[in-house]
């Protein structure tokens, strides 16, 4: 075979395979193959200067990851811009390029290195970037800011946007931070040591103008004194202005306070201040806030909402560290022509109070993954739960005895969400990113189960600190049976196999016990099937692809009785994936024949539609196992505590 057909066939199976596999022929391609190929490759947008000094361009910088060369011909930016890249693009193993508005300024010097132009302008408020290979395929994406714990130093401090740690995910502002030089490192490494350097000067609490004078606070929070006489703070937004320290020396973990009449003017609400040192470089930044504001811990922490200024001092904040998110029921179980409420309407979110104090929640509120105010007046009780709910009248339906508020706005990704829970001065209360793969339980994922912190002290953003609630106990055994008469398959040569096959549509697994196929049922019944009820284990039965981890157990309400525990990790297939036994001495089932299917089954988890029919998809029959209107464990102790 020639070499440009095994590269068609290779290419083919990464395209259409995910996982190991993929990612291993998508490494062994460029080493075992001639030539360059357009495959799948780690490359990663890695910097960004969206909010330029006069006369620089706007860029975006590419690294690729892998250690081999890639192909980028016909792969494209898209989003904020626009910009294909041209036939034999080929960047080198752990290099860079960078796709411009234009070619001046501080890019002249990088010949070869850079592209462009592109089309198209960033935006200086955030925007979303993509990148997207020759097959149309997302291969990164950023959605950039400058507001919620994005950087701000990047909008117009003349420093890019860049990312901490080129090997980690792009979609997380903390993975994100700002050029310590002006005008960034376009095509070359971040960072001369592969990590930001250490900023000993910062932003420590800011007041802005109304009733008290504004003022700003800055604080080493270095282990060396330090030098303010090139220090300075430049105001962008109100009014343009640039303040210059005084030549002094500030001690380790002491503050200096900066006022409206050193400034000779108070910053707006959302102008932004630079703090910067020699050399044009940033020592922090700020988007000046509406109410007071503080880092917590002083200096290094998150800008959080003190109650009263503390000039010259460490922040008093406080904090609310006994309300925890415990249960999460992002995706519940859809049934097809089950008549209940669809599936947004069955979403809720749980508050545990793990403290030994009742907390006043009025003024609480949730402001990411979805949004809901606390309303006045609402508590919550030392070791009680209460219900946040998409459709409240639905739920308390579902669970009259629950304490239950609600219809917060928005939707619970099934993909996956970010959820914080904000006391009433805005401080971070309790913050939860949940997945829908990797550790994560998969069973909360649309297969019947909510997603249960497993001990409300636990990390919460482990996946391993989270179960899928139990909801076997809620189902019950039922018997289902149903008559047809057999009609040839389109294939023909149904003499071929005799055969009952069996199979769920999806991941999920039931219990299933005596199973039976009946032949002429009406007038001289023949059992057509052996080992019916799993008394002699698998014998005769064979389980094969991704039901395959199907087994014999005992029956949870009859110990002495052993019941196929039928595991499916994906969906049945016509020759496959399936659970299967042939007929007793060879008996076959000849086309215009009626025959009985019987069984009796009961609904575990995941998916409830059970598929039997004979070999070629003869007498087919999905059978809606019943499933249990409640799920997870609102307003109790989580079932996998």
């Amino acid at each position: 075979m020639s070499s440009s057909n095994w590269q068609s066939i290779l290419r083919h199976k990464i395209s259409g395979r995910r996982g190991h596999v993929g990612l291993f022929l998508a490494l062994a391609l460029p080493f075992c193959l001639p030539g360059v190929l357009m495959a799948d490759s780690v490359v990663v947008i890695n910097e960004i200067m969206y909010h330029p000094q006069a006369g620089e361009p706007e860029w975006i910088e590419l690294h690729n990851q892998m250690g081999t060369l890639v192909d980028l011909s016909g792969w494209s930016l898209t989003g904020a811009v626009e910009y294909v890249f041209p036939n034999g693009t080929v960047l080198p193993a752990n290099s860079y390029v960078v796709v411009a508005s234009s070619i001046q300024g501080s890019l002249r010097g990088l010949a070869g290195r850079v592209l462009g132009p592109f089309r198209g302008q960033l935006s200086n408020g955030g925007e979303e970037i993509r990148l997207v290979n020759n097959s149309g395929r997302l291969m990164n994406r950023v959605r950039y800011g400058d507001d919620d714990n994005w950087p701000v130093a990047p909008d117009g401090a003349g420093v890019s946007l860049t990312k901490i740690d080129p090997g980690r995910e792009s979609e997380t502002p903390s993975q994100w931070t700002w050029s310590d030089e002006p005008n960034g490192t376009p095509g070359a490494a971040n960072f001369e040591n592969a990590a930001p350097p250490i900023r000993p000067l910062r932003f420590n609490e800011v007041c802005p103008a109304g009733d008290a004078p504004f003022f700003l606070e800055i604080v080493n929070v270095g282990t060396q004194p330090r030098a303010t006489g090139d220090v300075w703070i430049e105001t962008q937004g109100s009014r343009d202005s640039i303040y210059v320290f005084k030549d002094a020396v500030l001690d380790s973990g002491r503050h200096v306070v900066v006022t409206q009449s050193d400034l000779g003017f108070a910053p707006a609400p959302g102008d932004r201040l630079f703090l910067g040192l020699a050399k044009g470089r940033v020592s922090d930044a700020i988007r000046v806030p509406s109410t007071l504001a503080g880092r917590h811990p002083t200096g290094t922490g998150l800008w959080l909402f003190p109650a009263h200024p503390t000039p010259g001092q460490d922040n008093a904040v406080e904090l609310c560290t006994d309300i925890v998110i415990d249960e999460i029921m992002y995706h519940p179980l859809q049934v097809p022509q089950s008549g209940t409420a669809d599936d947004e309407s069955k979403t809720w979110v749980e508050l545990y109070n793990k403290g030994t104090q009742m907390v006043t929640l009025s003024g609480w509120r949730f402001d990411k993954g979805i949004s809901y105010t606390f309303p006045e007046g609402t508590t919550l009780a030392a070791g009680g739960y209460l219900v946040v709910a998409r459709d409240r009248a639905y739920l308390a339906s579902v669970f009259p005895d629950v304490p239950i508020v609600g219809d917060f706005e928005g939707r619970l990704s099934n993909e996956g969400e970010e959820l914080r829970l904000l006391d009433a001065r805005g401080n971070p209360v309790d913050q939860v990113r949940y997945y829908s793969g990797g550790t994560w339980p998969a069973a909360a994922d649309g297969g019947g189960s909510s997603l249960e912190l497993r001990d409300p002290r636990a990390d919460h953003n482990c996946g391993s600190a989270w179960g899928a609630s139990d909801e076997s106990a809620r189902s019950a055994w039922q018997s289902f049976s149903y008559r047809g008469v057999v009609q040839a398959s389109p294939v023909g040569n149904d003499n071929i196999y005799h055969e009952f096959v069996m199979g769920l549509l999806d991941a999920g697994e039931i219990l299933i016990d005596d199973i039976h196929v009946i032949a002429d049922p009406a007038g001289q019944p023949q059992e057509l099937l052996q080992n019916c009820d799993f008394s002699r284990g698998l014998d005769h039965w064979r389980i094969i692809g991704s039901h395959r981890h199907s087994g014999v157990q005992a029956d949870p309400n009859d110990p002495g009785n052993p019941v196929l525990h039928l595991v499916a990790t994906g969906p049945t297939e016509h020759m496959h994936n399936h659970a299967e036994t042939t007929f007793v001495r060879g008996a076959q089932v000849s086309n215009g024949q009626e025959v009985e299917v019987r069984f009796r089954a009961r609904w575990v988890t995941g998916s409830p539609l059970l598929h039997t029919r004979l070999f070629f998809n003869r007498l087919p029959r999905t059978t809606v196992l019943p499933t249990p209107l409640r799920s997870g464990t609102p307003g109790h102790r989580s079932s996998c505590y």
